[in-house]
């Protein structure tokens, strides 16, 4: 298996810049539209057949048009990438540089840290094998708002990967993310989480807290609204990711509030 290069990844992001968009869904309006950065890259930690490898496929979208730095920006210090090595810092970088260092830095934390695992312990190769994969796309939402939408896989030994969708809601006038404390009055959480609550009952066809408890949603936590959510053009829908308020199994939990049913609690 042929080690990393950074040459070669550069290389490949150039090509996937240039050459034509992803087949994933994109969204233009109002003078902004969206391109996409590609990479599919593998690293192994030896040259065996058997040797651990770290698979990444990354397809990022970024903005082109009005206001594309801010926005892109905003969408490089979201957290997307994971991990989040971009979380500090506010400087200007092009997508492609981006992607670009953060497999560069992914492959090397990698290298560093499952080569000595896998050094000491070559009986159970597998166990070292690491896979990221992440999607993006962009669709309309409300007036003025973009949602990026972040599909990611991490496989990282153990018995299953998980699975993970992070929304963000741009407002393309002003380039940056939108959080719930733009959307909502001051002291909405009450309200916002009864509502939560409602559909949630709902959903699971119980009548009580205590009922949803039982099925161990929400259990020994309090209901809350997440800032992992979409601004759609009739209604917000939440997202909690896998085995962030139920087991795994229930997998990713989405509920949504059309908007009429906000109006007290929306700012004007």
């Amino acid at each position: 298996m042929r080690r990393f290069s950074t040459c070669m990844v550069a290389m490949a992001l150039l090509m996937s810049a240039c050459g034509g968009r992803n087949e994933t869904q994109t969204v233009s309006m109002d003078g902004l539209e969206f391109d996409s950065v590609v990479v599919d890259t593998t690293m192994a930690l030896g040259t065996s057949t058997d040797a651990p490898q770290c698979h990444i496929r990354l397809s990022v979208q970024y903005a082109k048009g009005k206001n594309e730095q801010q926005v892109n920006n905003a969408i490089v210090h979201s957290g997307i990438l994971v991990p989040d090595y971009f979380a500090i810092g506010r400087e200007n970088l092009l997508m492609e540089h981006v992607v670009d260092s953060f497999v560069g830095r992914y492959l090397n934390d990698y290298q560093n840290v499952y080569g000595d695992f896998y050094r000491m312990d070559k009986e159970h190769a597998s166990l070292y094998n690491n896979d990221y994969i992440l999607s993006t796309h962009t669709q309309k939402g409300k007036k003025d708002i973009v949602i990026y939408l972040a599909n990611s896989y991490l496989h990282a030994g153990g018995s299953y990967g998980s699975a993970i969708t992070i929304a963000k809601n741009i407002d393309v006038e002003k380039g940056r993310i939108v959080e719930l404390k733009d959307v909502f009055v001051p002291g909405y959480e009450q309200q916002l989480c009864e509502l939560i609550e409602e559909k949630l009952l709902k959903r699971f066809d119980v009548k009580t807290l205590d009922d949803l408890h039982k099925q161990s949603v929400f259990s020994g936590i309090d209901i809350y609204a997440p800032e992992n959510f979409m601004m759609e053009e009739d209604q917000m829908t939440f997202i909690y990711v896998e085995d962030e308020v139920a087991p795994h199994a229930l997998g990713e939990i989405r509920v949504s509030i059309p908007y009429n049913e906000l109006n007290g609690i929306l700012k004007k």
